[in-house]
Order: C-alpha cells, then structure tokens, then sequence
C-alpha cells in the first residue's frame, strides 16, 4: 500500500508541506489552492472583526470619558 503513494510538495499559508498520498498531483493540487482560499477568507474574516472590536472598545472608552465629565 504505502508504494502506491506519492509524496507532492506544496505550500500551504506560506508554510512547505509534503503530502504522502494516493492521489493524482492534479488532485493534489487543487486541494492545496482550496486550503490556501479558505485560509486567505479566515484571514480577512479575523481582521476584519478585529477591526470592529477595535472600532467597538474606542466606542465604549469615548462614552466612559463622557459620563465620566
């Protein structure tokens, strides 16, 4: 069994991995580009809210200074 895999090197979220498999390298390949999407739509998803955890918290601090006055 373990002749029949293949190793495939790619680059996943800027990191090198080889992947053993059975697999055509097509095959392979294209898993690698949809793990490297989704990890890019994580990655604006994250940033975005922390934008908006930023935006919220300097919200909550400029009410606090006004009551505070």
């Amino acid at each position: 069994m373990s002749e029949d895999k293949r190793r495939f090197k790619t680059i996943i979220a800027g990191r090198p991995y080889t992947i053993l498999a059975n697999k055509p390298e097509e095959h392979l390949q294209t898993v690698s580009e949809i793990a490297n999407d989704k990890i890019t739509q994580i990655k604006g998803a994250h940033e975005r809210s922390q934008k908006q955890e930023r935006k919220r918290k300097k919200e909550i601090n400029k009410q606090k200074k006004h009551k505070q006055k």
